[in-house]
């Protein structure tokens, strides 16, 4: 993983280039769903947030009572929307939808270990 335009943490492989430059880069207004997974109890956590990286120092630095206790966190993977309402609404489709869930696990399934 590395640090791309000092916002993302986005994997290795993937190219920041055309219209994903200009969202992921230019534009300061990214939200994301993200799922995390827990090293204590092996389960994951979903939330949306408009500072990945904050987001995830944040839950392992114990500041979010939810998941104070799970800690530490691995990202296993990320949405990327331009707006708000999209990602807070794929937010609740995953945690509240379980066949969204169920086919986001089946998606990531070796990202899950």
């Amino acid at each position: 993983m590395k640090l791309l335009c000092n916002a993302l943490l986005v994997r290795h492989d993937i190219k920041c280039t055309g219209l994903l430059a200009h969202l992921l880069c230019y534009n300061n207004k990214v939200n994301y769903v993200y799922v995390l997974k827990s090293s204590q109890d092996h389960e994951l956590y979903i939330g949306s947030t408009n500072n990945l990286k904050r987001r995830l120092r944040d839950h392992n630095d114990k500041k979010n009572f939810s998941t104070s206790w799970r800690g530490p966190f691995e990202l296993v993977y990320y949405e990327a929307y331009k707006n708000e309402k999209d990602a807070r609404w794929r937010e609740q489709a995953l945690k509240l939808r379980g066949n969204a869930r169920r086919f986001l696990k089946e998606r990531i399934k070796r990202s899950l270990g």
